[in-house]
């Protein structure tokens, strides 16, 4: 199995196991978790969540795994940083 596929599985698992994580401030339950598919190919997000903050609103999160050992890497026209904390971890995009 491919780094970039262990990287996805990882962020999958750990939203899956954790089931909470915080972004902006704000505290979210994560309803779903997935890989997306597409009939037209591979899709640019890797991981997909759908959260619920604790006010009931919920909100898509599409991740995109980045490595740099990737065989290709698409030129992205403005950088934009996401971040959020799962159980003191923190990742960022």
């Amino acid at each position: 199995m491919s780094n970039f596929g262990k990287t996805e599985r990882k962020i999958k698992d750990l939203f899956l196991s954790e089931k909470k994580f915080t972004y902006e401030q704000a505290n979210y339950s994560v309803l779903k978790c997935d890989k997306p598919t597409s009939s037209k190919g591979e899709c640019k997000t890797d991981v997909y969540v759908l959260a619920q903050d604790d006010l009931g609103n919920q909100k898509e999160f599409k991740i995109s795994v980045k490595q740099n050992n990737a065989d290709f890497l698409e030129n992205l026209k403005s950088a934009t940083i996401i971040q959020y904390t799962i159980k003191g971890r923190f990742m960022s995009r």
